[in-house]
């Protein structure tokens, strides 16, 4: 319940049942000890969970050290596409309709995936500061969490994006 991409497409059952808890703490285990965002794709790839993949993964990855991880899901993935695109929707959605194809092989969709991941960072980062100045002009004080607050405002992004 704790990762929403999971829990979202009801994902936790199908993890576990397919895999180990032991599977899925050694991924956590990894994740927890890695130095570099770059490998973040291929150590959850690499462990090859069904069911477990960019989504779930990176947002273990952030719950784990949101200093420096960040959610590369569906949500973050359109608020990056919509700065890429000057803010248009209609634009961000059609690319993210691509990313979604699913005629693809497992080895292309990682190379994909994995791409997409690692360019989100500076768009994450943008959103936040963008965030940063709003919560100002409301007297609010965002925490310290960059990443965690970039996903926050993805979501909400996302869930306006008709």
């Amino acid at each position: 319940r704790g990762n929403y991409s999971a829990s979202e497409h009801r994902l936790g059952p199908s993890i576990l049942g397919d895999s180990t808890t032991n599977n899925v703490f050694r991924l956590a285990q990894e994740l927890y000890q890695c130095t570099k965002e770059s490998h973040i794709p291929d150590i959850i790839y690499r462990r090859s969970i069904p069911y477990l993949k960019i989504s779930v993964g990176s947002e273990m990855a952030m719950m784990l050290r949101p200093e420096g991880f960040w959610v590369g899901n569906v949500r973050t993935i359109w608020a990056h596409l919509l700065l890429k695109h000057d803010w248009n929707r209609r634009l961000a959605n059609e690319e993210l309709n691509l990313y979604r194809d699913s005629d693809r092989s497992s080895e292309m969709d990682y190379r994909i995936w994995r791409d997409i991941y690692l360019s989100l960072k500076p768009s994450l980062l943008r959103i936040c500061e963008l965030g940063n100045e709003e919560a100002e002009r409301k007297s609010i004080v965002p925490g310290e969490l960059k990443f965690l607050w970039a996903d926050a405002i993805a979501s909400n992004l996302y869930n306006l994006k008709e």
